[in-house]
């Protein structure tokens, strides 16, 4: 019973932080949290020393609780680890991939599609209102990087490798505390997500065609090209927090 109680505030505080529903920066208190999911204080402790031994969460004595801030540097060697455990999966799944898997791939990425372009219109209609975006918010920018997780995690999975599931799924988790939707001067904003969508498109027909080189090419393309957005994000955002207009 105590086991499942840790469990269950586990999984909330943890889908909270990756579907940024708890902003970075933001301290709660375990007794807030253990508000939240109608519990005791014990099993959310436990809940939160194991996210703080994952990397997810710090405590800060006599604050609370938050999102933990990721340094560039370990932003960098992240997406160094994700470039070759991806691209080792999606290898692998070439041979291990099923009809099933194949198909809910498919799905995600008709959703993708459809969520982007709602995404662009509300972007547009923003702009139109002259108004000065950091980054999208809402439940559309919610939705994308759901899909953008489940099509990750079905990769990841038809590797058929356990130990190497572990170890992405954890590098994921890590690289998503640091807020990647911030629009950077003179870029766009949906550009960079039309080109997530590419490149997801690119993997799912390599992966159907069971053709391991364009797999492992169009994955290492695109944890590359991540890679290289989060770090010239991390950047904008240290630069521009040291002219005291934004926090990180």
């Amino acid at each position: 019973m105590a086991s499942d109680l840790k469990s269950k505030a586990y999984q909330y505080v943890r889908e909270k932080i990756l579907t940024e529903q708890w902003p970075e920066g933001r301290y709660l208190s375990m007794v807030q949290v253990a508000k939240s999911v109608d519990m005791s204080y014990t099993p959310v402790r436990e809940a939160i020393i194991q996210l703080e031994s994952e990397g997810m969460v710090e405590k800060i004595p006599r604050v609370g609780v938050r999102p933990r801030r990721v340094d560039r540097e370990e932003v960098k060697r992240f997406f160094e680890m994700r470039l070759y455990m991806e691209s080792a999966c999606s290898e692998l799944a070439i041979e291990r991939i099923t009809v099933e898997e194949i198909r809910l791939l498919e799905g995600n990425l008709q959703e993708h599609k459809k969520t982007l372009e709602r995404i662009k219109d509300a972007w547009q209609k923003k702009a139109q209102e002259n108004r000065h975006i950091y980054y999208m918010d809402g439940p559309e920018a919610v939705t994308l990087h759901q899909l953008n997780t489940e099509f990750h995690g079905t990769l990841m999975k038809s590797s058929r490798n356990p130990y190497m599931m572990e170890i992405v799924d954890k590098m994921n988790m890590m690289t998503r505390v640091l807020r990647i939707r911030a629009m950077l001067p003179g870029t766009s904003y949906t550009d960079q997500l039309e080109l997530d969508y590419r490149y997801h498109t690119q993997i799912f027909q390599a992966l159907a065609q069971r053709d391991p080189a364009e797999a492992v090419k169009w994955t290492r393309k695109h944890v590359s090209d991540a890679g290289e957005y989060h770090l010239k994000v991390y950047d904008w955002l240290k630069a521009v927090n040291q002219l005291g207009s934004f926090k990180i």
